[in-house]
């Protein structure tokens, strides 16, 4: 285009610069359709004017070894070579956050089932130890407890809306809101997991132990004010998200 025009390259990229344009690989978002709108706005007008504080995320995501997503420096005539393994060992986490911080994480092997047992366990061993942490509330007894004074926000898989589920969070007085299908920029744990990825990955964990133990101490190491960041992000997506009537952008 530069030859075309009689300049030269860096002439023309100046240009453009000028004129606000820049090169970028397009962000990906998710397709969304019309079910999928009508319920990140339904969502959203739940959410528009609470507290966010009064809100725990809880989510799964998985970790592997040998991933790679870092770039490094090396000589033009050198091969940048990284070894791919036959198989990959990779993990499941469960975390949960809320604006006064984060729970223990616990990994599970591959051959852990997400049924609704498997999935009441995971509330047993993660959520209500969280929430007797930072909630006072949820110290007292069963019968004491009182209904709304916090939120669970999770996925509306099937394992977690049987009535198996169903079942043991009104036992165990939890409200839930559901979070929309398709959505995870409505989601400020998926923040966290992009940063923990990020931390583990710089470790260059070396093998199937190692790589739990990092995982574990990148988690207990992210603080506060960025986990509190992430959650003022999604307060602040919502009310955009409502804006829009739950489209993206």
């Amino acid at each position: 285009m530069a030859e075309e025009l009689g300049v030269t390259k860096p002439t023309a990229l100046s240009q453009i610069k000028l004129m606000g344009i820049k090169y970028s690989i397009p962000t990906q978002i998710p397709q969304l359709n019309q079910n999928h709108i009508k319920k990140r706005f339904d969502y959203a007008q739940q959410l528009v004017g609470k507290k966010v504080d009064d809100l725990i995320f809880i989510d799964e995501s998985y970790f592997q070894l040998y991933r790679n997503t870092f770039g490094n420096w090396h000589y033009e005539d050198e091969c940048n070579f990284t070894t791919k393994p036959q198989t990959r060992i990779r993990f499941m986490v469960y975390g949960a956050i809320s604006y006064y911080g984060k729970s223990e994480l616990h990994i599970y092997d591959q051959g852990f089932s997400i049924n609704s047992e498997g999935y009441c366990q995971i509330l047993s061993q993660i959520l209500i130890p969280f929430a007797e942490d930072y909630y006072e509330s949820y110290k007292r007894t069963r019968k004491e407890r009182q209904f709304k004074d916090w939120y669970l926000i999770h996925d509306n898989v099937p394992s977690h809306k049987s009535k198996y589920t169903t079942k043991f969070l009104i036992e165990n007085t939890i409200e839930t809101l559901n979070h929309p299908p398709n959505s995870p920029d409505l989601n400020p744990i998926e923040l966290i997991w992009a940063i923990l990825k990020k931390r583990v990955e710089k470790q260059k964990p070396t093998n199937q132990e190692n790589l739990k133990a990092i995982i574990v101490e990148q988690w207990n190491l992210i603080e506060l004010d960025i986990i509190q960041s992430c959650i003022s992000h999604f307060q602040s997506r919502i009310e955009y998200v409502y804006k829009l009537e739950g489209k993206f952008y």
